[in-house]
């Protein structure tokens, strides 16, 4: 029995049983989108299986009460430490077709570095985080959220790499006409954080270099001593999800007519632990290192 729908141009046929249509599983009805057959027998059906120049259609969105068929939810584990995974791409190799509750566990001991969830719809995803994801040293992101998900991170850590320290500060001292000596600040020390490699290492915190000195010329003067600049010393790099220290300041030593300091810099802050934390809707925090937003 075929029957066309009120106000609708689909072309409903009742089939004897549910048909799969690109992966939906249906009612016992199969839909003709109209486009005219011109070469259809006049008994009704042409020898290609349409009705009356009615072409079958098998997209889901032309698929009237039908239905998606639901699975149950989606688990992939990432089990070794990695850089950069893509979550998508491990739940379509565990069969994930879009549509399912997805489940992604960082199993304890292991390292993610710089993970970016993104490409998978609103709501579908629970990432269960029971290792460590952080960013790159000197101030790399840890977590980027482009999509909404639940984040369950009880006994997990997520952290932003360190901030590196600050460059010590420069002084450069002057004693009659042209004599001139400058000491230069050391570079900070790298903050601690993931390596570029993968699988990552974890690289801890750098001290700062020393800075470094320079004797003013000219002739000796009687009973003194030559005067002496010296650069500050680089800051400490910052623990993960830490600020970097700020360089330290110069010196000078012996005699000399005058000074000029300059150059002293702030450590750099740590990295986003989490960055698009609207999108995440936390179920348990655990451990959030460094900044959010």
């Amino acid at each position: 029995m075929s029957y066309l729908r009120w106000k609708s141009i689909w072309f409903l046929e009742r089939l004897p049983g549910p048909p799969t249509c690109g992966g939906w599983v249906g009612w016992p009805l199969r839909t003709f989108k109209r486009a005219r057959y011109t070469s259809s027998n006049s008994a009704g059906r042409s020898p290609q299986g349409r009705i009356n120049g009615w072409a079958p259609t098998c997209r889901t969105t032309d698929m009237a009460y039908r239905p998606p068929l639901i699975k149950g939810p989606v688990y992939i584990t990432i089990a070794a430490s990695v850089r950069s995974p893509d979550i998508r791409a491990l739940a379509i190799s565990a069969g994930w077709v879009g549509y399912e509750q997805l489940y992604c566990t960082v199993n304890a001991g292991v390292d993610v570095a710089t993970l970016t969830v993104s490409n998978i719809p609103d709501y579908l995803l629970t990432l269960v985080n029971r290792g460590r994801i952080g960013g790159i040293y000197n101030s790399g992101t840890g977590l980027v959220a482009s999509i909404k998900f639940n984040l369950d991170n009880a006994g997990g850590t997520i952290f932003g790499g360190g901030g590196q320290g600050g460059q010590g500060q420069n002084v450069s001292i002057f004693r009659g006409t042209g004599y001139v000596a400058t000491g230069t600040g050391g570079a900070g020390g790298v903050g601690a954080g993931f390596n570029g490699a993968n699988p990552p290492v974890m690289l801890p915190a750098g001290s700062g270099s020393s800075g470094s000195s320079q004797t003013v010329g000219g002739p000796s003067i009687g009973g003194t001593t030559q005067g002496t600049a010296t650069g500050g010393s680089g800051g400490t790099g910052g623990a993960i999800g830490m600020t970097g220290s700020n360089g330290g300041p110069a010196s000078t030593s012996g005699s000399f007519e005058s000074s000029n300091y300059y150059g002293t810099t702030t450590g750099e802050l740590a990295g986003y632990a989490i960055d698009g934390i609207a999108n995440v809707n936390i179920l348990a925090s655990g451990s959030i290192l460094g900044r959010t937003r």
